[in-house]
């Protein structure tokens, strides 16, 4: 008996903290946000940065066909933190070009964990122009 309540308010004290860290967590998302904008705005003066930087990437999730998509990124933004359980959005900006070949301007991929640590994504998904 004793050994279940200290073990129980070992339990709450761990809820306590992951609440504590999350709200320190989303503070310093909101202190980050202008200089992910900042940057953001750097990154558009590169010429198909998002492309480099994608294809380039040592994971090598890209695939050769997917380059000319590619092409047409303008922004990669994430959205960490969406509620207490660190689900989180991604957006990928397309080119408004005339020659762009999405009809979208923006696909968006969310991923929302629940508390059984089940993971659910949702996906906008972006359309060829015709």
């Amino acid at each position: 008996r004793e050994l279940t309540e200290v073990q129980l308010q070992l339990q709450l004290l761990d809820e306590q903290c992951a609440d504590e860290q999350m709200a320190v967590q989303k503070r310093f998302d909101r202190i980050r946000v202008p200089f992910f904008e900042r940057r953001s705005k750097l990154f558009y003066q590169v010429p198909r940065f998002w492309q480099a930087a994608l294809a380039g990437h040592p994971s090598g999730q890209v695939h050769p066909a997917e380059l000319d998509a590619l092409s047409q990124v303008t922004d990669v933004t994430v959205n960490e933190n969406v509620d207490n359980l660190c689900s989180y959005e991604v957006r990928f900006t397309f080119t408004a070009s005339k020659e762009r070949l999405f009809r979208e301007r923006s696909a968006m991929k969310r991923v929302t964990f629940q508390d059984s640590l089940a993971e659910a994504a949702s996906v906008q998904p972006a359309r060829l122009t015709a």
